[in-house]
């Protein structure tokens, strides 16, 4: 694996923590990643761990590399209580989105539904799609979910079709 694909997962786990797992399920035939895993969870283990401002931390990565797809989940907790849950969901999404961009990513055709942020990504030969959800949880603690789906130009019609796959589970 590249480091295009290791970036786009520290960038995901990184946006998630700086800001703030769910039942996504993978395709039948990809493998769990462990190195991308690892990369995710070093994203988040530095400041904004060790100030306690993320309670709960879950990443989670598959992918077929053989034609060149890989989706990485990273999920974290805020505590809470949250004064202002719209303006931290806004905020959550605002610095997911600067994360991957200070990582080298391009980001084109963002759009934003109450909760729920998506957007294309492009980082190195990898492309793609990145969401980030942020959902005030009863304990009131901030729960914000990042995934993205992205794949190389090895095999793009079978890695599209595994990314949409896997998109209809988020």
């Amino acid at each position: 694996m590249g480091r295009a694909v290791t970036a786009m997962v520290a960038a995901v786990a990184a946006g998630v923590a700086a800001a703030a797992a769910a039942a996504i399920a993978p395709a039948a035939s990809w493998q769990p990643l462990p190195e991308l895993v690892a990369a995710a969870t070093g994203a988040h283990t530095g400041a904004a761990r060790g100030a306690s401002l993320v309670a709960d931390a879950e990443a989670r990565a598959w992918g077929d590399p053989a034609s060149g797809c890989f989706a990485v989940v990273d999920t974290v907790a805020v505590p809470g209580p949250i004064a202002d849950p719209a303006a931290a969901i806004a905020d959550a999404h605002a610095a997911f989105a600067a994360e991957l961009s200070r990582r080298g990513a391009r980001i084109g055709g963002a759009r934003t539904d109450r909760n729920e942020s998506t957007a294309d990504i492009e980082l190195g030969s990898l492309r793609g799609r990145v969401r980030v959800r942020a959902e005030l949880a009863a304990d009131g603690h901030l729960r914000v979910t990042a995934a993205a789906c992205a794949f190389n130009p090895r095999d793009r019609a079978r890695s599209a079709a595994q990314c949409e796959q896997f998109w209809s589970t988020f």
